[in-house]
């Protein structure tokens, strides 16, 4: 009996320690993936005035706006309404709150006389023409900085340039934009891109000590993705935007192609040839950022370029770079095409006709700051955060309140509202309601984002729980 007893305690103590090693075990692995775990990726709205909601920005004037560009807390967008101007807009609203006016003596010439924009590090703003055919006409870009001790602004030409091919054909369209990589101060060099959207050529000034060289380096890209089969159809076609990377490097997109890593040779260096690729549907503009330790990558997905696209008109997309900063082929889609029911306009007869989907950002500790501007369409505000969603409060808008808080079978709003959207945290719609004061939440639960637009284009925001 005592023998028994003696083995049977063996034996539980055995098990005992074998459990313990093995909850010991569990816990570690836990602890190991728990280390390793990819936080999730979100995408909140902020603001969006577009024709979809029936607030486009007051200050859009045909497709007299084309491009964007943040600096310390301003964004800046070229117009040629009205005469040559530069738009000042709060970033935090979207309305127009100062205005630069350019001489007509330092600044004419082009099919669109303003068209592109780029701020350096030092806060230099430059702005760009538009010209259908540098053969014919002078691409310019300009230096707009303030004056010293007085009002207004000084206009200097960086380049003025007249394309020498005696080639006929093609046209060489180029300053849809344009990008700059380095500064023009003493010390800095870098260049100053465009590019063609009638064949493959690509115009690169280079910088040399803050100083821009009179003509460019031109080069041809060796290929282009999606590839075009026909010879006549290899070009890089309407809406080119550069997005340079460092000294040898750019990427490239436009309304034909994928955005695509280049390097100075023209060769491709890496594309979006993954699962997760853009939409493909006469739409350019893109924006790459890096946000705790991660790459990203916000690039137009559709347009109004085609009457039978199934798709919502003019949406884009954000993607996730995994395996290496520009390893676009290992892209991963954060949330869809967004907004979900696109920013407006027409298929037939859009008003953005620029095939442009001009971007900026502003890289935060806790979060990324992107505005996306449709030409002649809508300008929106969104926020990328990591771990968790962003908490856009704003309750009370004029006397519009949420209510109640928490909900449970509908969220109530005090006046009827335009449209109101309810997206859940992967920043998915989940629930929608238009010309109504509240919305039906029966059978949800936990925490979402409710966004609605009131007659009068107030945007409300609000993070709001289900019981």
């Amino acid at each position: 009996m005592k023998i028994q007893n003696t083995f049977f305690n063996y034996k539980s103590n055995l098990n005992f320690y074998n459990m313990k090693k093995i909850s010991t075990l569990l816990v570690s692995v836990f602890m190991v993936v728990a280390a390793f775990a990819v936080e999730p990726v979100y995408i909140t709205p902020v603001y969006e005035h577009s024709i979809m909601n029936g607030n486009k920005p007051a200050w859009m004037d045909g497709v007299s706006e084309r491009s964007i560009a943040y600096y310390e807390g301003k964004l800046y967008v070229p117009s040629v309404s009205n005469g040559n101007q530069i738009y000042v807009i709060n970033p935090s609203s979207g309305e127009k709150i100062d205005t630069i006016a350019l001489p007509a003596e330092a600044v004419y010439g082009g099919d669109v006389e303003v068209c592109g924009i780029q701020i350096t590090a030092s806060g230099k703003i430059l702005v760009a023409n538009c010209v259908v055919s540098s053969k014919v006409d002078n691409f310019k870009i300009y230096s707009v900085t303030p004056k010293v001790g007085e009002a207004g602004y000084d206009v200097t030409t960086v380049i003025d340039w007249l394309n020498p091919t005696t080639e006929t054909t093609p046209v060489y369209r180029c300053g849809d934009s344009f990008a700059i990589y380095g500064d023009l101060t003493a010390g800095s060099n870098g260049y100053i891109m465009t590019a063609n959207t009638n064949d493959l050529s690509v115009y690169r000034w280079d910088i040399t000590n803050g100083v821009v060289a009179a003509s460019p380096v031109i080069f041809k890209l060796l290929d282009q993705f999606p590839a075009q089969a026909l010879l006549k159809d290899k070009k890089i076609h309407f809406g080119p935007v550069i997005y340079p990377v460092d000294a040898t490097h750019f990427i490239l997109n436009s309304a034909r192609m994928h955005p695509t890593l280049y390097d100075m040779s023209g060769a491709i260096v890496n594309t979006f040839n993954g699962p997760a690729q853009p939409g493909m549907a006469g739409i350019s503009g893109l924006t790459h950022f890096n946000f705790k330790g991660r790459s990203f990558i916000v690039c137009g997905s559709t347009s109004h370029q085609t009457a039978n696209n199934p798709l919502p008109l003019n949406t884009f997309e954000a993607f996730e770079i995994n395996g290496g900063e520009f390893n676009f082929t290992g892209a991963s889609s954060i949330a869809g095409r967004l907004p979900s029911a696109g920013f407006g306009g027409s298929a037939t007869d859009s008003p953005n006709g620029t095939y442009l989907f001009p971007m900026a950002y502003n890289v935060l500790d806790n979060a990324v700051d992107f505005w996306v501007m449709v030409p002649n369409v809508a300008l929106s505000y969104y926020k990328l955060t990591i771990g968790a969603p962003a908490a856009v409060e704003n309750a009370k808008v004029d006397d519009i309140t949420v209510y109640p808080v928490p909900a449970t079978d509908v969220v109530n709003f005090s006046t009827s509202m335009t449209s109101i959207e309810l997206y859940d945290l992967a920043g998915q719609v989940v629930r929608k309601a238009q010309n109504a004061n509240q919305l039906t939440v029966s059978g949800l639960q936990g925490a979402y984002i409710v966004k609605a637009i009131s007659a009068q284009g107030q945007v409300i925001n609000k993070k709001v729980t289900i019981q």
